[in-house]
């Protein structure tokens, strides 16, 4: 059954509302899923070794304790097994 126009007027025509266009939202959806989710721990810390150098390392010297060193004590420290400059070595007996 059909409907009659309010009293003197003509029917009026309903338009359905426009979807919005899909590409954008595809594309936001896309860029947000690159983002996230897996894994966000931190990378592990790095292994420190320290080692003998190949030159002089200052080691079997013989003196009084209390005293200095004729040569110095010298070793390599490494982070995962690269070279790790600057990095704080502290002795202790």
């Amino acid at each position: 059954m059909r409907s009659s126009p309010p009293s003197g007027g003509t029917p009026s025509a309903r338009r359905a509302p426009s979807p919005a266009p899909a590409g954008p939202t595809l594309a936001l959806l896309a860029a947000l899923a690159a983002c996230g989710g897996g894994d966000r721990a931190a990378p592990d810390p790095p292994t420190f070794e320290i080692t003998k150098p190949d030159s002089t390392s200052g080691d079997a010297q013989v003196a009084a304790a209390g005293s200095t060193l004729p040569r110095e004590l010298r070793v390599v420290v490494t982070a995962d097994s690269a070279p790790a400059p600057g990095v704080p070595v502290v002795w202790a007996t």
